[in-house]
């Protein structure tokens, strides 16, 4: 049985705080295989999330993942990170 993917503390905040500034936010934390955990649109671009909280760190994997993706992609840590890196760029 494959137990619930986990998300970390400052993930719903991180979420609802970007959907509030009017960014789309699909969670993907559920896809596993070291997917990152938000897919963000800001009107001009879709843009990769990796959650992590003030002292995390990612796996291996993670690391891969993000190194491998051909896209926009960062790692945040807190609301306002994430709202920086999903500026969008005109």
């Amino acid at each position: 049985m494959r137990r619930a993917a986990r998300v970390d503390a400052n993930h719903k905040e991180i979420a609802d705080g970007l959907r509030a500034i009017g960014r789309s936010v699909l969670s993907l934390h559920r896809l596993g295989q070291d997917a990152p955990d938000l897919l963000v649109g800001n009107g001009s671009a879709n843009i990769l999330l990796e959650v992590k909280t003030a002292k995390g760190k990612l796996s291996e994997g993670q690391a891969a993942f993000l190194e491998w993706w051909r896209g926009p992609s960062a790692v945040v840590r807190s609301l306002d990170e994430a709202i920086e890196v999903t500026e969008p760029k005109h």
